[in-house]
């Protein structure tokens, strides 16, 4: 076997090892979620000029989902969650799952962590599909009481990360 061939080989051994699990919630089991969670963290939220009374899934805190063979299973609800959409025109959005926000007809969050003024909306009648996964990014969350919800490092940098 030529040396490349080893490499890539190893290559695609050691990636299949530390790959992220994706899991799946079925959209009824997503909406019981927030149903369930905790009603304080709703807010009024203003999007493109209108506003949404909407609930935060920051307050949940255990993420029900279940594996590819249908078997239940249980997230921990942290700053490396990420959930993919996907609508019935096989269009996928990303957020990461501590800054969504939903009510009875759409979700909105934020695909950045760097700027969570890059919200995007998602109407949840369209969603086919809902995926959630740990990205298992390095981050280190730190609760910080009357000033945000969330400071955190990533590769020694100090970043702010403000909930709405």
């Amino acid at each position: 076997m030529h040396s490349f061939a080893k490499k890539g080989l190893a290559l695609l051994i050691i990636s299949s090892m530390i790959s992220c699990t994706t899991y799946y919630i079925p959209t009824k089991m997503f909406r019981e979620q927030y149903a369930k969670s905790d009603s304080s963290k709703s807010i009024n939220l203003h999007y493109n000029g209108k506003e949404y009374f909407v609930h935060s899934a920051a307050a949940i805190q255990t993420i029900r989902c279940v594996d590819k063979n249908g078997n239940a299973a249980e997230l921990q609800n942290g700053v490396s969650i990420k959930i993919r959409f996907t609508d019935n025109k096989n269009n996928k959005t990303v957020f990461y799952f501590d800054t969504i926000f939903m009510n009875d007809t759409l979700i909105i969050g934020s695909q950045s962590r760097y700027n969570t003024s890059l919200m995007n909306l998602v109407q949840l009648n369209d969603v086919v599909r809902i995926e959630v996964q740990n990205s298992h990014e390095n981050f280190t969350a730190l609760d910080i009481p009357d000033k945000c919800e969330i400071l955190f490092y990533r590769s020694g940098v100090r970043y702010l990360f403000l909930q709405f």
